[in-house]
């Protein structure tokens, strides 16, 4: 039950690609192997690169860059609302808590590419 609700928090609400899948299947049989626990393995699964959207990984690169949410909005034509709503997603889908631990998260693991 544990996974189908993690699953349904965590795929993306546009789609399920093949790719996810793949990496959930692998998952559970990891987890059945006894051989990484439940939250490694999810936190592996929902913090990888393919899972932000175009425009989330355009507004961590904004938030990278030390832009305001007025400041994002206006420089990809949205409203504040919606900025505040990406950055929503961005941080459940890293499992962090703040916008500076989304830039840090993302730094650290390449998310930002040249950055």
């Amino acid at each position: 039950a544990w996974l189908a609700a993690a699953l349904w928090r965590d795929a993306s609400r546009a789609k399920l690609t093949e790719q996810f899948v793949e990496l959930v299947l692998a998952a559970a049989a990891r987890l059945q192997e006894g051989l990484t626990p439940a939250a490694t393995v999810l936190a592996t699964v929902s913090r990888s690169q393919g899972d932000l959207t175009r425009r989330e990984r355009e507004v961590l690169t904004l938030l990278a860059r030390g832009m305001s949410t007025a400041e994002i909005g206006a420089a990809l034509s949205l409203s504040r609302a919606t900025v505040r709503n990406h950055i929503q997603g961005i941080l459940t889908k890293l499992h962090v808590h703040s916008r500076l631990e989304a830039v840090t998260y993302a730094l650290e693991h390449g998310l930002l590419g040249g950055m």
